[in-house]
């Protein structure tokens, strides 16, 4: 294998591994507020 297609496909995994990451961290993000919201009702419910 030359060293051109090994960068490239360095590149690739790392693009693939850090759109994971960012997916992972949306999730994350989405998933914090929505137990804020939960949080907040529960609280303005009693």
């Amino acid at each position: 294998m030359d060293p051109y297609t090994l960068l490239n496909e360095a590149c690739s995994v790392e693009q693939q591994v850090r759109l994971r990451f960012q997916g992972m961290h949306i999730q994350f993000k989405a998933k914090n507020k929505s137990l804020q919201n939960n949080n907040y009702a529960g609280f303005h419910s009693t």
